[in-house]
């Protein structure tokens, strides 16, 4: 098959960091490595808590990186500084500037970005345009290019709005929101996500009959190379902290097991960005502050995932204060390529247990209460040496090769 042009247009891509850069950067590398012509375009410098410099060395030299203007908040706070940022507005008066801005505060991208666009979807040539959100905002571009242009477009999701369902917002903007993905639904020629309960309501909620395809996130398994030194009666807690995790609940659940079981020693070590606020405040209530470090944001490459397989036992979790059922947490197939027991603190329609539970992968706890999660913790604590640190089986259909691969043969039979 001849090689196609390929336009990635994302707002997040290294050098930031987080989460939200893992999958296009995989999307660009591997598509490249298929022979085909990549470009990426995204924004320029915002303002951001991470940037990683060692993540933009991994951009393959075969992809074309094109860099837009945007009018957006964390762009325009970058070049003006004093503009307050979100967290200084305060959460009352941030949700109303968010509604202000609809579908979210990146569409000052959405102009700058489609000038550029203009110059890279040539007349002719067999293109393809892939947006992966978030932002949401970012599939406009796909909105805006279908009337002028020729080409195929893969509209990706990896929340259904930002990092919660749009439903959670107002009346009014949800029926707005409801309608704008309808539209990139029906627009777009494939339609991706990251969990399969989001294609779920698309088609049975939202009642679009799309061309779907499940394209859950992954691990690089070049990340995993060479054997690790164990730290006994370390507990890993790995990703973003904020408040999808559910950390109340987390730590009250370890200060109870360490009042339960005095004779356990253990530190608890977490590696990752910190969005909390208050989180000293946090550690002190739960009595955490003497056995809690955490070593912030560490390059993802190799450096963090040596310290998730270094632990003794990881955790991950998910809130049951607030909606975390679309949620598939992008650290989870990392955390089951590391070699630990992984015990997940996950709500019982979450679509990450969903998957898990289908799976049932070897070394792994699915636990909803109190007394399961203290039994887990303990057995794995206890364990020593003996306890099972191995590869699980199964996983290599989350390994980012093969699912790009798969992605790839999507592409070529649109």
């Amino acid at each position: 098959m001849p090689p196609k042009n390929i336009l990635i247009a994302c707002y997040y891509f290294p050098p930031l960091g987080l989460a939200g850069t893992a999958r296009p950067l995989a999307m660009a590398n591997h598509l490249a490595e298929q022979g085909h012509r990549v470009t990426v375009l995204t924004v320029r410098d915002i303002d951001y808590p991470v940037y990683d410099r060692r993540l933009a060395n991994q951009i393959s030299g075969k992809v074309t990186v094109v860099r837009a203007e945007s009018r957006d908040p964390a762009r325009l706070r970058k070049r003006l500084p004093l503009i307050p940022s979100r967290k200084l507005l305060g959460r009352a008066l941030s949700r109303k500037v968010k509604e202000l801005h609809f579908p979210d505060s990146k569409v000052g991208f959405v102009r700058p970005a489609f000038k550029e666009l203009e110059k890279l979807l040539p007349a002719d040539g067999d293109n393809i345009l892939i947006t992966p959100s978030p932002p949401v905002s970012i599939h406009q571009l796909g909105l805006k290019a279908r009337e002028r242009y020729q080409f195929k477009w893969v509209a990706d999701w990896r929340d259904i709005w930002e990092a919660l369902p749009h439903f959670e917002q107002s009346r009014n903007f949800s029926r707005k929101a409801v309608e704008y993905t309808q539209r990139v639904l029906r627009a777009a020629d494939l339609v991706t996500a990251t969990s399969a309960k989001t294609l779920e309501y698309f088609e049975d909620n939202l009642k679009i009959a799309a061309n779907y395809f499940f394209l859950p996130n992954g691990y690089n398994e070049t990340d995993f190379e060479g054997q690790l030194q164990r730290e006994a009666g370390r507990i890993g807690l790995y990703g973003t902290l904020n408040h999808l995790v559910g950390i109340d609940r987390l730590f009250s659940w370890i200060d109870q097991f360490r009042k339960r079981y005095p004779e356990i020693k253990f530190s608890i070590r977490h590696t990752g960005h910190n969005d909390l606020r208050d989180f000293e405040s946090l550690l002190a209530r739960y009595n955490l502050t003497d056995i809690f470090s955490s070593d912030g944001y560490i390059p993802h490459y190799r450096g963090a995932i040596a310290i998730m397989r270094a632990n003794s036992v990881n955790l991950i979790a998910l809130s049951t204060l607030c909606d975390t059922s679309f949620i598939v947490p992008s650290k989870l197939f990392e955390l089951l390529r590391a070699e630990p027991p992984l015990i997940a603190l996950l709500p019982e329609n979450n679509a990450a247990r969903d998957l898990l539970n289908r799976y049932n992968f070897e070394g792994l706890t699915l636990v909803n209460n109190i007394e399961r999660f203290h039994q887990a913790l303990k057995d794995c604590l206890s364990a020593g040496d003996s306890s099972k640190h191995r590869q699980r089986r199964g996983l290599e259909v989350f390994d980012r090769r093969n699912q790009m691969r798969r992605l790839n043969d999507k592409l070529i039979a649109l």
